[in-house]
């Protein structure tokens, strides 16, 4: 089951909602493909804090709930 036409403004806010949680822990985005991303971070603490901010912010979002991952 495919997002169809819902795919650019998923894939939009998916990307918004990961920055915002990586850029907060002070991420600098190194590149993006599709909807993976490589974020520097300066210290290892700051990369799983940002990830757990993610995850849990796009299991909270607006994502459609067929479309959300359960992975931690």
């Amino acid at each position: 089951m495919g997002l169809g036409d819902e795919y650019v403004d998923v894939l939009a806010e998916h990307r918004r909602i990961l920055r915002s949680a990586f850029t907060k822990r002070g991420g600098v985005e190194v590149d993006t493909q599709g909807d993976a991303f490589f974020y520097a971070f300066r210290r290892a603490g700051d990369a799983v804090e940002a990830v757990s901010e993610g995850q849990d912010s796009l299991a909270e979002g607006p994502l459609p709930r067929a479309h959300r991952s359960s992975h931690r």
